[in-house]
């Protein structure tokens, strides 16, 4: 990805990295299994395999090493149309409805958290720094005002 400010980069890591931490896995081999820099894939099938063809997932990096792998083994369907099959294909962890609405809205509800804290921590400094410039002002003034006091 591109962007004019870097530092975006850094944001947009952290959202990456939060995201495969929290949302749900269905599709990955393990929780844990994502790698979120530079990347590219490639899917290499072996229709020799008996008795069904089996597939290798490899994500590689930017400097073309394989970072992560994954082999699974095709199942057929035994069904006269395609549209039945097309019902039958689904993620090796299915995650029930509730659940996914669940993790969906506890990431977007911390994603918003973390954006609505900026300004929130932003009127705190400004208020802080109003609230002791008067309160040192105030200190030295009063004092000046004690000094004329005791001079006269």
């Amino acid at each position: 990805m591109e962007f004019h400010v870097p530092s975006v980069k850094y944001i947009m890591a952290l959202v990456f990295t939060y995201a495969n931490l929290v949302l749900p896995w269905e599709f990955r081999p393990t929780q844990k299994s994502f790698y979120g820099h530079l990347n590219w894939g490639s899917i290499d099938i072996d229709w020799e395999h008996k008795p069904h063809p089996v597939a290798v997932v490899k994500t590689r990096g930017a400097d073309d090493e394989v970072k992560l792998q994954y082999t699974f083994e095709s199942t057929p369907f035994h069904s006269d149309s395609p549209e039945q099959d097309a019902m039958q294909c689904r993620a090796p962890r299915p995650i029930p409805r509730w659940q996914r609405l669940l993790w969906e809205g506890l990431f977007v509800g911390m994603i918003g958290a973390f954006l609505l804290s900026i300004p929130v921590c932003g009127f705190v400094l400004l208020w802080l720094v109003w609230f002791f410039s008067n309160n040192i002002y105030a200190i030295m003034f009063a004092k000046k005002q004690i000094d004329t006091k005791k001079t006269e």
